[in-house]
């Protein structure tokens, strides 16, 4: 016998069985050097375009879970107890290979990439389009604590490989907000990168499209409130 999903009390009001959990939510932006325009996430669903401008490609599952373009569903609720943003280089509008990561010409300048980034932007997350719920550098949402850089290179050779992480790759070290953030049932919200000293530079020594790719994914973490069912 199925368990009861929802109970009519004799007002008529329906009261729907929900279960609390933790259940992330997370959207994904991808942009190139150069960029000016304000980048927001959290507006789109899988099979829409990924925004930021540097592709056309649609989104999957890795890029967004929101199941409705900037709100929660129906009978949901979120308390967001941390905001993190954790960085990728997957050039998904690689028409031979989508997704497939394109690393800089060498290891100082993935460093200097990154750098870049994070001394030139800013994130802002709002509720109801109204003030900002969470605002500052994006180093203010660390996906560990700050920004943590690994890298090996062999000495008068090609070969080298980096790992950037936006702060020291462990969970724990997730920065938590002061105060829990609400998102209401089909109450709008955004997150929504800025660049307020200018375009970013393109500091490859041979640059092309592909390697100024910056992949952007901000999560939201803390118990979030579903139907059962």
């Amino acid at each position: 016998m199925a368990a009861a999903e929802a109970l009519t009390l004799p007002t008529g009001e329906t009261f729907v069985f929900s279960e609390w959990g933790d259940f992330p939510v997370w959207s994904r932006c991808e942009f190139e050097a150069g960029i000016t325009q304000d980048v927001v996430v959290f507006n789109y669903t899988e099979a829409q375009e990924i925004p930021g401008g540097s592709t056309a490609a649609r989104a999957t599952h890795y890029d967004t879970n929101m199941e409705e373009a900037s709100q929660l569903p129906i009978d949901e609720v979120m308390i967001v107890m941390s905001i993190q943003i954790r960085f990728d280089e997957s050039d998904s509008d690689d028409d031979d290979d989508p997704g497939l990561v394109v690393m800089s010409d060498s290891a100082a300048e993935g460093m200097w990439k990154w750098r870049q980034l994070l001394e030139a932007s800013t994130f802002t997350f709002t509720i109801t389009n109204q003030k900002p719920m969470a605002e500052g550098p994006i180093d203010c949402f660390p996906f560990g604590g700050g920004m943590y850089f690994q890298y090996t290179q062999d000495a008068g050779a090609a070969n080298y490989a980096y790992n950037p992480q936006n702060g020291f790759p462990t969970a724990e070290a997730a920065r938590l907000l002061a105060l829990p953030l609400r998102i209401n049932t089909l109450q709008p919200f955004k997150g929504r990168f800025r660049f307020p000293r200018g375009a970013l530079p393109n500091i490859e020594t041979t640059p092309t499209t592909t390697e100024d790719v910056y992949g952007l994914t901000t999560f939201l973490y803390g118990p979030r409130q579903r139907p059962v069912g």
